[in-house]
């Protein structure tokens, strides 16, 4: 019986076999497994406490089968749940096969699909648990969970980038089966250790990811990872790590991965136990600061590695000819060292896929063996040495990404290039490559082409117009002639196109036409009136023959393939006519910029169409027409509309009212007439204080990573500005300057988010209505030049941060409310009314109220210019000025010390000194001793300048004034506790040991003497010479031109001159010992190139090398610099910096100054009239014609003490770190000699 049952028993389970097929397969499976009903509840609770904003874990609900549900995989047999997949899935960026657009797409996506909030402790009831991933999620920086510890049946934990914090619990050390963990930070070191002891409970560890936790406090790093004997895999990227302990033998011997990238070693004895690795496939040691030298010859043994990452130290020497000999090599990168010589004969490593030797000092030209490597896809030689022809490299058909840009190649671009049409990035720019672009036109996987700053010339071959695909196109500083086809419309992939610094005319037509397809970038033209400089991505043409461009319809034809552009920039050029029909098609576009242009005639109604809106900046231009009300119909997402100086006239639609978002609102400069609409209340992003608008982010998350900031021009306090950066905090209306009648609508008081507005030449009526003083964030008010009548309202004296007001030219009457706040303005605010009572000099006839001390506040508190010169300067303004009058109120003893002090360092009244003093907006002065040359001169004329261009805005006060270069106020003399303060004295200079106040020199008028023009007549002839000019045509030198007699430094420049013996490559030198009043605003390697005082030739001649090697980072930095004085030193802004420094320091004065018993007035007439020759002359270039018509700008508040901490340290690294590059390349070329 038991015999004959056993062939059907087993038949019976081959049977349940086949028709079971997933038996033992997940939960995914239809397998009738149910989840244990504990376990289910486990998770359920676990769910109540995490944030899922994209609702993934919709299918864990109810009594259903939760290994059915999403991530959740099961045991087949026992239906424990044995893994939680939880991760998030951020996009991954393929410079070759990336598509922007969705990339984007899928960003967004990302960031609606993490997990957040917290874990809850349930998780423990998961007694089987094997498998946990949570990375890529954001828990807002909250600790890891110290019971994942209790977790003990894990082997895999995953929490890389899941936005953890704090320190890592040691309890993780109890998980003692663990095989993988992964505790990667997000790149900020919010995760730490004081120590790595708990890792040794871990014996079955394989895989150890803590990159980019802060490991500075785990002295004990080396000795705990080399006990885990089962280790494969080590990443320690970016851990802060410091020194490296000695050890004595190896007992990770079986790694085969190991990443100590981005830490900065400061001992080498990292190599004495690498070499140990001997199954090593994977070595990343970059950017962790080895010092000089060859690279290590220990390494020479390590010939199974497949990738090496050396890239970003300071190895020097050639390299070393047993690297031949790593055959499996597929990834090498020695780029961004000192590595000089020849390429060696590297021919046997065929492997090799990657290969970079960038940013060294290779010279000669490219080794011929290099056309063997036919398995190659990706090769970096720029920023070398390497001269002569490129050579025959065609065999290399897998090339993908080819770099030979800054070089020195000349001759053509060789034919046989063509044959590449798998290459997708090409950059030969900066070289001195010539002749016609060869034909390429095999090559139309191209994303990437870069043939700028060569010497290239005929004109743009046709076939270079058929790359669709291409999205980067650099043809800029060449000698490219002709006209641009038409066929560029062809470039429907195209996202930034370069054509500057050519020499093309007739591009009138083919502009017009270009339909390229821009998402998810911008199409930014922003150009003067020569249609040539656009910033970041986007479309430049530097020929001075486009003057002028028409925007008429024959020549703007969008559609199809632009209607995805999200943005459209054509601001501040010289187009003429009507904007296009054809323009509503861009259904996409959110940012519009039209602004400065010469466009006409009525608004399109198919613009109604773009109905994503956020910005439109039309201002400045000649539209005409009604304001059309289909903007508050169509165009509900709108947060900034700027109509500004147009010809727009008509009564304000209603219909305005109903962009809620609206942040921004300036119909200034135009002629529309009718009353305010009252239903202005239904702005409600203007009615609430916030720190952004939905509208921005609907901007910014598009393109933060590709565009520059959104900008526009408004007329805030006065003064028109650019606002870029803190655009999204500025909530403004403006309807100045129409012929608006009716009363001010007391419904506008309900917007109480608002920062400025601005009434003024109307036609209004009736009062200022009573509430106004609930708009607390008001900044600035204007409604001058109307016929408001009535009292001022009491309530405005609670405008605690108000810094701006106009109420001239009205018909107030009555006594100005008493408060700290309205009596600091000037009279001028309400001057042409019947008002009476301070500031004005007419008294009221009965007694008024005492001052409101509730009030009393910073003018500055809430101000909101803070990308401007001031920001620049702060380092000079803070330190200069409060390190001295900061702790101290100035009395009139101050005088009597300066003589005192002076005596006490040998000037007994001898030398350069003047007292100058203010008094009703008159100068005065009563000078000691005259200056060298006319110092004092051109001083005292910029003061009576300063004085007509804010009249009656300075304020009374004396100082005292020294025209010597050297300061003199030595802080250590004051550094002591029982001294007293520093006698605040004015120059033009100072330095890091001294606390003169500095204040801009006289050369800032003039020099007669050597014939420097006053700064803005010379501000434009610089601007001239840079056109001019390209740089990469400018001379490999550097020059100096000055007085060597007058300093120890200069006469030591005479030395690094050139002679019969040596050659610095200098013929200048830049870096004086002291700083003018606005230098500590410019950073190291940023604005300009630090000269070591202790070797100053050798250390010029390391500059020039370096610029001439590094020719298009040297551009770079010599562009700030000329952006940084053509943009934020302009006159204007000196004088505001006068301004501000001056009435900080009247501020402190506690006495009231008058007029020196031998002082003399000074008076511009008399100065102008006595003066002869360049004197006069510069005197008529710099005159101020009459009062400015803007205010000063606002000051920022001082920087606390952590910012100017970390400015100084940014500064002192960058000096370190180019005395370190200037260090090496010397102990290289010693050895070398």
């Amino acid at each position: 019986m038991d015999a004959s049952l056993r062939p059907v028993t087993f038949l019976f389970l081959v049977f349940l076999i086949i028709i079971h097929p997933n038996f033992f397969c997940n939960g995914d499976s239809q397998s009738q497994i149910r989840c244990i009903q504990s376990e289910r509840n486990a998770l359920l609770n676990f769910k109540q406490h995490l944030q899922d904003p994209s609702n993934r874990l919709v299918s864990w609900a109810g009594n259903g089968d939760c290994c059915q549900w999403m991530g959740v995989v099961c045991h087949n047999v026992t239906g424990h749940v044995h893994q939680l997949h939880l991760r998030s899935f951020p996009p991954i960026w393929d410079e070759f096969t990336a598509d922007e657009e969705q990339y984007v797409a899928q960003s967004q996506a990302y960031g609606r699909s993490m997990f957040g909030g917290k874990l809850n402790p349930s998780l423990l009831d998961l007694k089987y648990l094997n498998y946990l991933d949570l990375s890529y999620n954001n828990f807002s920086g909250t600790q890891i969970p110290k019971f994942l510890g209790s977790m003990e049946s894990l082997r895999y934990l995953n929490l890389s980038h899941a936005g953890f914090g704090g320190v890592i619990p040691h309890q993780l050390g109890n998980l003692s089966n663990l095989q993988y963990l992964n505790l990667e930070g997000d790149g900020y070191l919010h995760l730490y250790v004081n120590n790595l002891q708990w890792l040794s409970g871990l014996p079955l560890l394989q895989h150890l990811d803590m990159s980019f936790v802060n490991l500075s406090e785990a002295s004990d790093w080396l000795q705990v990872t080399n006990k885990l004997p089962s280790l494969l895999e080590l990443r320690l990227s970016g851990c802060g790590l410091r020194f490296i302990p000695p050890t004595p033998s190896v007992n990770f011997s079986s790694l085969t991965t190991l990443d100590l990238s981005g830490n900065r070693f400061e001992n080498t004895l990292i190599l004495s136990w690498i070499v140990g690795l001997r199954n090593l496939v994977f070595l990343d040691l970059s950017n962790t600061f080895f010092q000089g030298g060859p690279i290590p010859v220990v390494l020479q043994n390590m010939t199974s590695l497949r990738h090496l990452d050396l890239s970003y130290n300071y190895f020097n020497h050639s390299i070393p000819n047993w690297l031949y000999s790593f055959s499996r090599l597929e990834f090498l990168n020695l780029g961004s060292n000192n590595l000089q010589g020849t390429i060696p004969v590297l021919q046997n490593m065929t492997s090799l896929r990657h290969l970079d030797l960038s940013e060294n000092y290779f010279n000669h030209s490219i080794p011929n063996w290099l056309y063997s490597f036919s398995r190659l896809e990706f090769l970096n030689l720029g920023s070398n040495n390497l001269q002569g022809t490129i050579p025959v490299l065609q065999n290399m058909t897998s090339l993908r990404h080819l770099d030979l840009s800054e070089n020195y190649f000349n001759h053509s671009i060789p034919n046989w290039l063509y044959s590449f049409s798998r290459l997708e990035f090409l950059n030969l720019g900066s070289n001195n490559l010539q002749g016609t672009i060869p034909v390429l036109q095999n090559m139309t996987s191209l994303r990437h082409l870069d043939l700028s700053e060569n010497y290239f010339n005929h004109s743009i071959p046709n076939w270079l117009y058929s790359f669709s695909r291409l999205e980067f196109l650099n043809l800029g500083s060449n000698n490219l002639q002709g006209t641009i086809s038409s066929a560029i419309a062809n470039l429907t992939s195209a996202i930034s196109i370069d054509f500057s610094s050519n020499e093309f005319s007739g591009i009138k037509l083919a502009i017009m036409e270009f339909r390229v397809k821009l998402s998810p970038m911008a199409f930014f033209t922003e150009a003067s009136s020569v249609f040539g400089h656009i910033q970041h991505r986007g479309f430049r043409y530097g020929s001075s023959f486009i003057l002028e461009l028409d925007f008429s319809e024959k020549y703007m034809v969008v559609g199809q393939s632009g209607s995805t552009w999200r943005a459209l920039n054509l601001g501040n050029n010289n187009f003429t006519g009507n904007i296009p029909a054809s323009m509503g098609s861009l259904t996409f576009l959110k940012s519009l910029h039209l602004h400065s242009n010469k466009l006409s005639c009525k608004l399109p109604s198919s613009l109604k169409s773009c109905k994503e809106l956020v910005i439109i900046d039309l201002s400045e231009n000649e539209f005409v027409g009604f304001v059309p009300s289909w903007i508050g119909h169509r165009l509900l997402s709108l947060v900034i509309l700027n109509l500004r100086s147009n010809n727009f006239h008509g009564h304000i639609p209603k219909e305005l009212c109903a962009l809620t978002s609206l942040q921004i609102l300036d119909l200034s400069h135009n002629k529309l007439s009718g009353s305010i609409p009252r239903c202005v209340k239904n702005f409600t992003a203007m009615a609430t204080k916030i720190d952004s608008i939905q509208g921005w982010y609907q901007i910014y998350s598009l393109y933060i990573l590709y565009s520059p900031p959104e900008s526009t021009l408004l007329v805030i306090k006065g003064t028109v500005n650019e606002y870029s950066t803190i655009l999204r905090l500025v909530q403004s209306i403006d309807f100045s300057k129409n012929s608006l009648s009716g009363e001010i609508p007391e419904e506008v008081t309900s917007l109480q988010g608002l920062q400025s507005l601005n009434l003024s030449y109307n036609l209004l009526i009736g009062s200022i209505p009573g509430n106004i003083g609930t708009m607390g964030s008001l900044e600035s008010i204007d409604f001058s030049v109307n016929q408001l009548s009535g009292q001022i309202p009491s309530s405005m004296s609670s405008l605690t941060f108000l810094n701006h007001l106009n109420l001239s030219n009205n018909n107030l009457i009555g006594k100005i409310p008493l408060s700290t706040q309205l009596q600091s303005f000037d009279a001028s605010s309400f001057s042409g009314n019947k008002l009476c009572g301070k500031p004005l000099t007419n008294n009221c006839p009965i007694n008024g109220v005492k001052p409101n001390n509730e009030n009393i506040g910073s003018k500055d508190t809430g101000g909101l210019e803070v990308d401007w010169f001031y920001v620049s300067m702060a380092l000079g303004f803070v330190v200069g000025f409060w390190g001295v009058c900061g702790p101290l109120l100035l009395n009139k003893q101050w005088r009597i010390m300066y003589f005192q002090f002076l005596d006490h360092m040998g000037y007994k009244l001898k030398d350069v000194l003047s007292l100058l003093v203010i008094l009703n907006g008159k100068a005065y002065v009563e000078r000691y001793q005259r200056a060298f040359q006319t110092r004092d001169v051109f001083t005292l004329w910029g003061i009576l300048q300063l004085l007509q261009r804010y009249p009656g805005k300075v304020p009374d006060l004396e100082l005292m004034f020294d025209c010597v270069d050297w300061s003199v106020i030595r802080t250590r003399d004051y550094a002591v506790s029982n001294s007293t303060g520093p006698p605040p004295l004015f120059r033009y200079c100072g330095d890091d040991d001294t606390l003169d106040i500095v204040f801009p020199d006289w050369s800032f008028w003039g020099w007669a003497e050597i014939n420097i023009k006053p700064w803005k007549s010379l501000l434009k002839d610089l601007k001239e010479g840079n056109k001019r000019m390209r740089w990469m045509d400018r001379e490999p030198y550097a020059y100096w031109k000055g007085n060597p007699t007058v300093a120890l430094i200069r006469q030591q420049l005479i030395k690094c001159n050139v002679s019969d013996n040596q050659d610095w490559n200098a013929r200048v030198y830049a870096q004086p010992h002291y700083y003018d009043f606005f230098t500590r605003g410019l950073m190291p390697v940023h604005h300009y190139w630090p000269i070591r005082n202790d070797d100053k030739c050798k250390s010029i001649k390391f500059a020039v090398d370096w610029g001439n090697s590094h020719k298009q980072k040297a551009q770079g930095i010599g562009k700030a610099a000329s952006d940084f004085i053509q943009e934020e030193l302009k006159m204007e802004y000196v004088y505001d910096y006068m301004f501000h420094l001056l009435n900080e320091y009247a501020k402190l004065l506690t006495f009231k100054p008058i007029r020196p018993r031998k002082a003399i007035e000074l008076c511009a007439e008399t100065m102008a009239c006595q003066a002869e020759g360049l004197q006069k002359k510069f005197f008529m270039e710099s005159l101020e014609n009459g009062p400015s018509y803007t205010s000063p700008c606002t000051m920022p508040n001082p920087y606390d003490p952590p910012s100017l901490h970390a400015i100084l340290k940014r500064k002192e690294n960058s000096i370190k770190q180019v005395e370190l590059w200037e260090k090496n390349f010397w102990d290289n070329q010693n050895k070398q000699t």
